[in-house]
């Protein structure tokens, strides 16, 4: 146990990981910034939680989701993530807002499980800053635009580079992390 953490202690001074880690962290940064910074765009939605809140729901066969996935390429969640779009764009044209231009934010969470281990026990989970195109009516074009982000934030790493930052405390050896800090 003890060289275990020694070697991890050391592993962790080695210029080539600090070097890893330090690029990783950037990438998470800089990936993440831009929709971070940017403030959330004035709707309903950003309001104050009451009693008076509503929500609604939708169901859909993920035969569906598959079938036009399928068609126009991408993945079910671009599909998914178009469909909350246009259902949020409908809804806040219908209070009379303007949505051209439009873009909300969701967290999308994202898989960090290497397909070699899928049905492995214990979550390997990270997440996206996805945008919602609520501003694009025609329904293929949302989705385009939705495959298009979603294609830029994976070719950036995004979540790999977030798991990694979130990930951060399992680098550091259990005997730093029980010393208090002083």
């Amino acid at each position: 146990m003890a060289r275990l953490a020694t070697d991890e202690a050391f592993r962790l001074l080695r210029p080539t990981e600090v070097e890893a880690r330090v690029r990783q962290l950037a990438s998470a940064v800089t990936s993440s910034a831009p929709n971070v910074l940017r403030p959330a765009p004035r709707v309903p939605f950003n309001g104050t939680i009451g009693p008076e809140r509503r929500f609604g729901w939708a169901e859909f066969s993920f035969s569906e989701f598959r079938h036009v996935k399928s068609v126009l390429g991408g993945t079910v969640n671009d599909v998914v993530l178009a469909v909350i779009a246009g259902g949020l764009g409908r809804y806040l044209r219908a209070l009379g807002l303007p949505t051209e231009g439009l873009e909300l934010r969701a967290m999308c969470p994202v898989s960090m499980r290497p397909t070699d281990q899928r049905g492995a026990l214990g979550n390997q989970v990270s997440a996206l800053t996805a945008p919602l195109f609520v501003g694009i009516e025609d329904p293929v074009e949302r989705f385009k635009a939705e495959k298009g982000a979603m294609e830029a934030l994976k070719e950036a790493r995004a979540a790999e580079s977030l798991h990694g930052f979130t990930r951060f405390a399992d680098w550091v050896p259990p005997a730093m992390q029980a010393s208090p800090m002083t």
